[in-house]
């Protein structure tokens, strides 16, 4: 294959970098991402054009993450602030600020519904609707995403953060209605020897 380069960012320190893969369908090739202070630049073949400014003055950006199906890019801010578009920068989907000390030492995308930051002790998973989760966490670690999450890996274990699928949260959500909901409590009550197990059982569609 042919190696094109890309054009030279702005002037000025990178503080982050992040490789935008071309989108399906699409014509042109992998793009680069690059933070420039508290601007993000899109680098090509052609030239480099800034294309989002998450806080005008206020913070430099400190990680850059792509999501794993490139729809979705986020932004980390030293304050700790959280901000996703689209890949293609039309608008901002989300803003998150995090009131935390200090910045986190990685961001990844945990599948394509929310984005994980790492601090010495803590994992924080963000979700697009403001929603988060926390994981503390001893020793250190470092993120390393998968299709469809995150895995935290540390020293001597590590875990795999990904999205409840929707199946199973209709199944174990409280007072669920689903016939698979059903059936669970109807399996719960047979295996305890109660004879609504199989009342339940008669009951579903």
């Amino acid at each position: 294959p042919r190696v094109a380069p890309l054009a030279p960012p702005p002037a000025g320190d990178i503080t982050a970098l992040a490789v935008l893969p071309p989108l399906p369908g699409s014509t042109a090739g992998a793009r680069a991402l690059v933070a420039v202070g508290g601007r993000i630049s899109v680098c090509d073949a052609l030239g480099a054009t800034v294309v989002a400014t998450p806080t005008p003055g206020l913070s430099r950006i400190a990680h850059l993450a792509v999501s794993a199906c490139a729809g979705f890019v986020a932004a980390v801010t030293d304050d700790g602030r959280v901000t996703v578009w689209a890949a293609d920068f039309g608008r901002a989907l989300s803003e998150f600020t995090t009131a935390a000390d200090t910045a986190p030492t990685a961001a990844a995308w945990c599948g394509a519904d929310a984005v994980a930051l790492l601090w010495p002790d803590l994992v924080l998973v963000v979700g697009p609707y403001g929603d988060w989760v926390r994981y503390d966490i001893v020793g250190g670690a470092a993120l390393a995403e998968e299709v469809d999450g995150v895995r935290v890996v540390a020293a001597a274990d590590h875990s795999l953060l990904r999205r409840v699928p929707d199946e199973l949260a209709a199944t174990l959500r409280p007072g669920s209605t689903a016939a698979s909901a059903a059936l669970a409590d109807a399996r719960k009550a047979l295996d305890a020897g109660d004879a609504a197990g199989a009342a339940g059982l008669r009951g579903l569609p």
